[in-house]
């Protein structure tokens, strides 16, 4: 299961709700990026990228491992600092 690449809501938002145009130049001034992204069609790529690659990890990864993260939580704090619960250290 993928919660992005498998719901066609999302990757049609992802393509027609976002306004690129007015978005990327807020945070990308030029291309080629310093980070290295050449125009404007590569970088909203890599965005897609980042969310196919989330959705999966959370499909297939988290999703299983929910109902117990919610039920044990994530971490604990122990004498000021935090120590990460069993599940969410199999999570990762």
């Amino acid at each position: 299961m993928n919660y992005y690449s498998d719901s066609s809501e999302w990757r049609y938002l992802f393509k027609n709700a976002i306004d690129w145009e007015n978005i990327i130049p807020l945070y990308k001034l030029a291309f080629p990026t310093s980070d290295g992204f050449l125009d404007q069609k590569e970088l909203i790529q890599f965005y897609e990228d980042l969310l196919t690659s989330t959705g999966k990890w959370t499909g297939e990864i988290l999703t299983p491992r929910a109902k117990e993260l919610d039920q044990v939580g994530g971490g604990y704090l122990v004498d000021g600092h935090v120590e990460i619960s069993e599940v969410l250290q199999k999570t990762y």
